[in-house]
């Protein structure tokens, strides 16, 4: 496993473009989220004209890529991870989709009516000129908004089960499976329920002469008789590396601590380019003891469960001799 860590810590970064970024735009919104998966329009045009049925067509046409939280919200999948929808602006967009293809629907009944004659014909053209005018009132802002709630029972999804797998790290180009002796790189899972991306792509190949250099010198070996003793780079290895997956097996908390310009910072900031938005910063205070917080509730403490890694940089006068139970 540390062979695995360090490949990704000091690989070098090839960022191809994510399908969609945190910032999405209008367009990057109608591209991805409006442009849905291929469905038989005849086939939904059986579902009800009413608000169950538009909901049961959202599901059908972008339910994969949409889904829903208590204390998270709206959640949509970018091709890359699960991102959070906080205006529900991809959720509306889905919806007025669904709305304009009912129009589609109608004209699934017209093509299966060409040809014929007598009353099926007469019931297939009355059906198509329904669906026609429930696809005019279903744009209305009432409609969309019933269409959705509706939906959310079935696109429910436990905060729980987001990032339940924590030998999964989210990379550029795939999804990293940490749980063997080697990586294994899959391609990106709606299944997987990832939200987090790391800053990199995963290049088993990458080399890092420049990082090796510096480690080199923050860290120097020491000279010995047998060669150079480089074990307390390998602990530091292991100790970023530990932070590539979701376990508190090792239930330790590590300092870095020297007298200043000397590569803790730099260090630090490197890897947390690397792990992206697994990696977070959190004040000193949080972690500190004191008689005011001891007992009280602390978002900053509840924060840190949403990432694999936590960074703080204490001034000189908070040396840590009380940590709180975290």
């Amino acid at each position: 496993m540390t062979h695995v860590r360090t490949r990704i810590v000091s690989g070098q970064a090839r960022r191809p473009a994510p399908l969609v970024g945190c910032a999405m735009t209008a367009d990057d919104l109608y591209r991805h989220f409006v442009q849905a998966s291929p469905v038989d329009d005849r086939v939904l045009a059986d579902f009800g004209c009413d608000d169950i049925g538009n909901a049961e067509r959202l599901i059908a046409r972008h339910g994969q890529d949409l889904r829903r939280t208590a204390g998270l919200g709206v959640l949509v999948f970018n091709g890359v991870r699960w991102l959070r929808d906080q205006e529900k602006a991809a959720a509306v967009l889905m919806a007025q989709a669904t709305a304009r293809a009912i129009r589609d629907e109608a004209k699934a009944f017209e093509r299966e009516s060409n040809g014929l004659a007598g009353e099926l014909a007469s019931k297939l053209a009355d059906r198509a000129m329904a669906h026609t005018k429930w696809a005019t009132a279903s744009a209305s802002s009432q409609r969309l908004s019933a269409m959705l709630t509706q939906a959310w029972p079935h696109l429910d999804v436990k905060l729980e089960d987001w990032n339940a797998c924590g030998s999964l790290f989210n990379v550029e180009n795939g999804t990293l499976d940490l749980s063997g002796v080697e990586p294994k790189l899959v391609a990106h899972r709606r299944g997987h329920l990832i939200t987090h991306l790391a800053g990199v792509a995963y290049d088993a190949s990458a080399e890092c002469p420049e990082f090796r250099t510096f480690v080199d010198r923050v860290l120097p070996p020491v000279r010995c008789e047998n060669g150079d003793d480089r074990s307390l780079q390998r602990f530091v290895q292991r100790a970023l590396g530990a932070c590539l997956v979701d376990s508190v097996r090792d239930q330790a908390m590590i300092v870095f601590h020297g007298a200043g310009a000397n590569g803790k910072s730099t260090l630090l900031n490197a890897v947390a380019r690397v792990m992206g938005s697994y990696c977070m910063t959190v004040a000193v205070q949080t972690l500190l003891y004191s008689e005011q917080s001891g007992s009280s509730a602390s978002p900053d403490v509840a924060r840190l469960a949403e990432g694999h890694a936590s960074f703080g940089s204490p001034s000189r006068n908070q040396a840590p001799n009380y940590l709180r139970a975290v």
